[in-house]
């Protein structure tokens, strides 16, 4: 065993991590503890009280959300890391879509296919729904 061995991990401590990457932060986490896990049992560990690595037993082989704290922030400190890592590499994280907020009127409109409707007046939001269906062509 090499005892020299100095690790010396980039230093990220003046990255800030922009509002918004908390909750992905936490999903890296669960997601490196999974693939742990999963090295682990392909290398035939299984779950045990205690970690024997003669019997490949250990006691983190459990779902995260199972996982005592103290374990968990090994994974989420990783996380946070590899997170800060990229950010500081000069690469952006953003979401390749941002959900939004829709607002689905409390009045809702349908068309049986009969053609008997009635319409709101302008001032009342309406959602509109129709079991009719629409021609093959995609015109009317």
């Amino acid at each position: 065993m090499n005892t020299a061995y100095n690790p010396q991990p980039v230093n990220t401590s003046e990255v800030a991590l922009p509002a918004g990457l908390t909750e992905i932060t936490e999903l890296l986490a669960k997601n490196t503890h999974e693939v742990w896990a999963k090295q682990r049992r392909a290398e035939g560990w299984n779950w045990g009280k205690k970690r024997n690595d003669e019997r490949k037993e250990h006691p983190c082989l459990v779902p995260y959300e199972e996982l005592p704290e103290n374990e968990k922030d090994y994974d989420r400190n990783t996380a946070l890391e590899t997170i800060r890592f990229v950010l500081s590499q000069g690469y952006e994280i953003t979401p390749v879509c941002k959900k939004k907020a829709v607002h689905i009127p409390d009045r809702v409109i349908s068309d049986d296919g009969s053609g008997n409707i009635s319409l709101p007046d302008e001032s009342t939001p309406a959602l509109w729904t129709s079991n009719k269906g629409l021609p093959e062509n995609g015109i009317n």
